[in-house]
């Protein structure tokens, strides 16, 4: 068999990312509003940061530098 669905691990994606959206999205999107509408200069390494914080979050990965 070339592809077998996992379908407790797609059950535990989609329970993460479901509390992931109801927890998170609101503190991401006003974050995302104030680095890059509220500044006069976009600190790109800060919203790509961010948006690695929420990665890390829906994928649960560990980010090390």
């Amino acid at each position: 068999m070339l592809v077998s669905l996992d379908f407790g691990f797609l059950s535990e994606l989609t329970t993460r990312w479901s509390l992931l959206f109801s927890t998170e999205m609101e503190d991401f999107l006003g974050d995302m509003y104030t680095l890059i509408y509220d500044s006069e200069i976009v600190d790109w390494f800060l919203v790509g940061f961010r948006w690695g914080q929420l990665w890390s979050l829906a994928f649960d990965v560990k980010l090390t530098p």
